[in-house]
């Protein structure tokens, strides 16, 4: 189907322009240029590959008009509209022919056989224009040929059958016909073009001839040719094309009078004969040039200047039907056969020689270049030779080494090239020796290896670096790292040899890769084994070490590639550590590298512009390096370099500031002054919402600030943006952030211009998108899009507010039962509490009685009787001066064991009744409640070195006699404590009587503890009461017996300064 479309189109061509082949004009003997354009085709998404309009819109997006659809683009991706009979919002007709975007931010649509659309982008709707036979008002015909907005906002439509003005406030047409009756108005209604000029002239090109219309007077149309004075007319011609220049001037394409253009001033045509026949299309750059698109396959530029014409390379056997230059400078162009390509100004300022890419068996490898006085250009290539190229850069000739012929090119393996002040050049090579070309005879002079210390030959065939010297002698540097001085007067050589075992040598067996004297006069060499200065006293080459900050990087083993000496700076170019600024004065350097933004760290040649940059040859591609604020520009081939890696060496600037790199694949030539920065900020748009891989029907591109809301099951979702830049679109760089949720920007590049969320809570966010250019000119505004996820219903307020309602209903309800449970609950467990402490009491009385009355009893019967038996035995058997000495000892042992039995019960015994006094102080049934308290003080004074101050009133019969125990315990154990746990040197204790309140307060200057298991408080000090403290060091059985005598316990703690405890009982006794 596309095939028969494709022929039918080409037939149209043909019978529509009278012509049976698309012949070339016989005069088109023109220069020839090879440019760079970017394509885009059905690879790239093109919907088909002839293209008869494009234009872009007030959003900035590009559209392309096809024979099979409408094609938008933004710089990625192709969005395809066609028609669908079933949507009345679709394209009217899938063959578009012509396209306008008119001030009021909509797009016109001009079709084969479904009229006029047009697309209002605000609303992302098509609004069709149809001719109606039975109604003057509507369009002429359904064949649009051409459209134009004039000054006045009139939209212009040309048709196969006359030509219609849109009238906005009605919405209706007026139309112009060709009228037989009458000798004014058009002579065709055959509509090929419309402009306008700067007097307001509406200018229309048909089949047969051109026709004004002048909006401020309003008359008929006029036939030119009426007002035509001079004898070339235009009258009868075809004309295919209109355009006004920048400077106001008309220009008009013919099918056979070639290019004219319309002087107002002398009402006459001035033909460009040296152009091209056919023009479809014409447009203008910005360096006054003039684009011309033809039918007959072919593309020319016209200098305005200089009436120059050059015929386009890249793009010919296809005939051009449309040309449009963007609001970034970018000219488009539209074929018939391979879709659309793009020129970029900036893209073609690299140019390109020794490209041969097709060619295998011609090697283009640039290893070298240099300019002659007369601005010719020689250059060195590893393998095939040495080239020359005149002023104009043509080539003109290539040396070779001719084996037969001795006065040829020794190797064409050329290396490095030097011409001296005296106009000759020198020729290093590899395995050829120094060549010395007399240009006047066309031979080669040699100078070649006889021994290494030989003083007329070389010491090395194998040439790297060459540099004439003050003195006009020739320095050459070769592949083993040595350096040779030849005298040119003498013809003799001096040799500089290195040593691999002596530091301060040259090369250490590397090469030497550039020669250079600094701005004192000083000589240095570049090796792959670092920097070497010469040193005039020793004569001879030492190494010189660069002090470097990073300790990553080291000077000593530095391969150094390339050297530029500056006014405060050495710039050194190496193989592992990108560019080196190094100062000599304070003897500190700087490294560049990759991490700082060159594309690669092995830096090949250093060329300083006008400007104060530095331009950088790497192993992927060139940088323009700015010193001051230490920025990168990368360039890579999609610039239009020759490739990504270039030589060592191969780089030059000529006297009139012109650059040369040279690779692997040829060489580039440009003038830095002429690469521009892209100035332009991009809109940036959201283009899709995809919510668990399918996408949100939403208007494209979504409009700022734009509001979408989701449910909560739909918190999965990514959304696309773009930056239309079409200026190297793969260079745009893009950051986004999701405000309150990320925390800072995240920076991605235009692979991924995309953001992902997922799992995100209820609530509303802001996703802002900015976008960069090709050269980092950010659209800091950018985008904007809200995002709402609502909540689950039980998640909303309302169903929230309800639920803490009732959760307060119900919670009261158990609430009340639940304190009447504990009030029912504590009152058991206290009378549990109390009854068992009662418990504890009596067990423990019985225990004591026992232990004193019965075992204490026995202990110390046991004992008399013990005592007893000794006394016996001692009396019994006296002991003579005449006792064997061992039943001496052995009755001695026994009566010694018999009492240390005595005294052990008698510590038991002692134990016992102690043991006994704790479980039941008899004090307290014996001398009452106030002498017990005093003796347990007593006690403590005696046991410990603790200094125990204090005051202990009568409290005797303050309480019922059954509960004092309950006060000795709560003594007891917090005396125990101190003892025991507080670390102290100091305690003091108080018991009074007073207002019917018994208090006690015992006090210590210990360290203080930790009552609720925290290591630290956090306070400087804290007060628990009863119901906060927690069980341990005795604390729980001391609050339970002060609840059971119906007082209140604090305590009051400081980390690292002691305790109080305060018991404060009431009592009804009245002393």
């Amino acid at each position: 189907m596309k095939t028969y479309k494709k022929f039918f189109f080409i037939f149209w061509l043909s019978t529509f322009f009278f012509i049976p082949t698309f012949a070339q004009p016989a005069n088109s003997s023109n220069e020839q240029a090879d440019l760079k354009f970017d394509h885009i085709g059905l690879e790239q998404g093109l919907s088909q590959s002839t293209v008869n309009a494009i234009v872009q819109d007030a959003q900035g997006f590009m559209w392309f008009g096809t024979q099979d659809g409408l094609n938008r683009y933004d710089g990625y991706t192709i969005n395809i509209l066609r028609h669908n009979p079933k949507d009345s919002n679709s394209v009217s007709d899938n063959r578009i022919n012509c396209l306008l975007s008119d001030s009021k931010n909509d797009l016109w649509i001009g079709t084969e056989n479904g009229g006029l659309d047009r697309y209002v982008l605000a609303e992302g709707k098509f609004y069709h224009f149809l001719n109606d036979e039975n109604d003057p008002l509507t369009i002429s015909n359904n064949t649009i040929t051409s459209l134009f907005e004039d000054s006045q906002a009139n939209i212009w439509v040309g048709t196969n059958s006359g030509l219609s003005r849109y009238n906005r406030k009605d919405i209706s047409f007026s139309n112009f016909f060709f009228n037989t009756n009458t000798t004014e108005g058009l002579n065709d209604n055959a509509i090929r073009a419309i402009c306008e000029d700067n007097d307001a002239n509406i200018w229309v090109g048909t089949y047969k001839g051109l026709f004004r219309y002048n909006l401020k007077s309003g008359q008929n149309f006029i036939r030119v040719d009426e007002l035509n004075t001079n004898p070339t007319t235009l009258y009868g011609d075809n004309v295919t094309s209109l355009y006004l220049d920048q400077n106001g001037l008309l220009w008009i394409g013919t099918y056979d009078q070639f290019l004219k253009s319309y002087n107002k001033n002398t009402n006459s045509f001035d033909s460009y004969r040296n152009t091209i026949k056919n023009i479809k299309s014409i447009n203008e750059d910005s360096e006054n040039n003039l684009w011309l698109g033809s039918i007959n396959m072919s593309l020319r530029i016209l200098n305005l200047k200089s009436n120059k014409v050059t015929q386009i390379q890249a793009i010919q056997n296809d005939p051009i039907n449309t040309m449009y230059v963007d609001n970034c400078g970018l000219l488009w162009l539209g074929t018939s056969f391979r879709g659309i390509f793009i020129y970029n100004r900036n893209k073609n300022r690299f140019k390109h020689y020794l490209n041969y890419p097709n060619d295998p068996n011609n090697p283009n490898v640039v290893m070298t270049l240099i300019e002659d006085k007369d601005g010719g250009l020689w250059v060195g290539t590893y393998g095939n030779g040495l080239k020359y190229f005149d002023s104009k850069r043509d080539i003109v000739k290539t040396y070779r080494h001719e084996p037969t012929d001795p006065n040829s090119i020794s190797s064409d393996k050329i290396f490095t090239l030097c011409l001296t002040t005296d106009g000759v050049l020198w020729v290093g090579t590899i395995g050829g020796g120094l060549n010395y070309f007399d240009r006047s005879t066309g031979v080669f002079k040699k100078y070649l290896q006889n021994s290494p210390i030989d003083t007329k030959g070389l010491s090395n065939n194998d040439i790297t670096a060459l540099y004439e010297n003050s003195d006009g002698n020739l320095l050459i540097g070769n592949v083993m790292g040595g350096i040779d001085i030849l005298n040119r007067k003498t013809k003799t050589f001096s040799h500089f040899y290195p040593e691999v075992q002596i530091p301060n040598t040259i090369g250490g067996g590397r090469s030497v890769t550039v020669i250079r004297k600094d701005r004192k006069g000083t000589l240095w060499a570049g090796t792959l084994n670092g920097l070497k200065q010469f040193d005039k006293k020793l004569n001879k080459f030492i190494h010189y070490s660069l002090e470097q900050k990073s300790s990553e990087q080291n000077g000593n083993s530095e391969s150094v590639t390339s050297l530029l000496f500056t006014e405060q700076f050495f710039w050194i170019g190496t193989s592992q550590n990108g560019l080196i600024r190094y100062h000599p004065e304070s003897n500190t350097s700087i490294s560049y590298t990759a991490d700082d933004g060159l594309p690669d760290n092995v830096i090949l040649g250093i060329l300083p512009d006008s400007w104060g940059n530095l331009w950088l040859s790497t192993n992927k591609g060139i940088s323009r390096f700015n010193p001051q604020s230490e920025k990168f520009k990368n360039y890579d081939i999609n610039d239009g370099l020759q490739g990504k890696e270039f030589n060592q060496g191969a780089y030059f600037k000529s006297s009139i500031g012109e650059m040369f790199f040279g690779g692997v694949n040829g060489f580039n030539a440009f003038f830095p002054d002429k690469i521009e920065k892209n100035n332009f900020i991009p809109p940036v748009y959201f283009t899709a919402f995809t919510v668990f891989n399918e996408k949100l029907l939403l208007p494209n591109p979504v409009p700022n600030n734009y509001t979408i809301e989701l449910s909560y099951n739909q918190n999965f979702f990514s959304i696309e943006f773009v930056a239309l830049n079409f200026s190297s679109p793969e260079k745009n760089k893009y950051a986004y952030m999701l405000e309150d949720f990320d925390r800072d920007w995240h920076n991605v590049s235009s692979k991924q211009r995309y953001a992902s969320y997922t799992n995100l809570d209820p609530g509303e966010y802001v996703l802002r998108v900015k976008g960069s250019n090709n050269d980092g000119i950010w659209n800091k505004d950018g985008a904007i899009i809200n995002i709402i996820i609502n909540p689950p219903f039980w998640m909303t307020w309302w169903f929230r507010s309800l639920g803490i309602l009732l959760f307060i209903s119900l919670g009261f309800i158990v609430y009340q039962r639940r304190i009447t449970t504990l009030k029912k609950d504590k009152a058991l467990q206290q009378e549990i509490s109390r009854r068992l402490i009662e418990k504890q009491e009596e067990e423990r009385s019985r225990i004591a009685l026992e232990m004193h009355d019965s075992l204490g009893q026995d202990l110390l019967l046991i004992k008399n009787r013990l005592m007893l038996t000794i006394k016996k035995n001692s009396e019994q058997f006296p002991q003579p001066d005449r006792e064997d000495s061992n039943l001496k000892n052995y009755k001695l042992n026994t009566f010694q064991e018999l009492n240390q039995i005595s005294e052990d019960i008698s510590g038991v015994l002692k134990t016992v009744r102690e043991i006994s006094h704790n479980l039941r102080p008899p004090d307290l049934d014996q001398l009452g409640l106030t002498e017990t308290i005093q003796s347990i003080l007593l006690a403590m004074r005696e046991s410990t070195s603790i200094k125990v101050t204090g005051k202990v009133e009568n409290i005797d019969e303050v309480i019922p006699k059954d509960l004092e125990i309950n006060f000795v315990r709560i003594v007891q154990e917090a005396l125990g404590n101190v003892i025991k746990h507080a670390d102290a040197s100091e305690c003091n204790v108080e018991v009074l009587y007073q207002n019917n309140h018994l208090y006690l307060e015992i006090s210590d200057n210990g360290k203080g503890f930790d009552l609720i298991n925290r290591k630290d408080t956090g306070k400087k000090s804290e007060e628990i009461h009863l119901s906060s403290v927690n069980s341990g060091l005795g604390l729980t059985g001391m609050s339970e017996r002060v609840r059971i005598l119906g007082g209140i316990f604090r305590i009051i703690t400081d980390l690292g300064k002691g305790t109080r405890i305060v018991v404060e009982i009431p009592v009804n006794k009245t002393k």
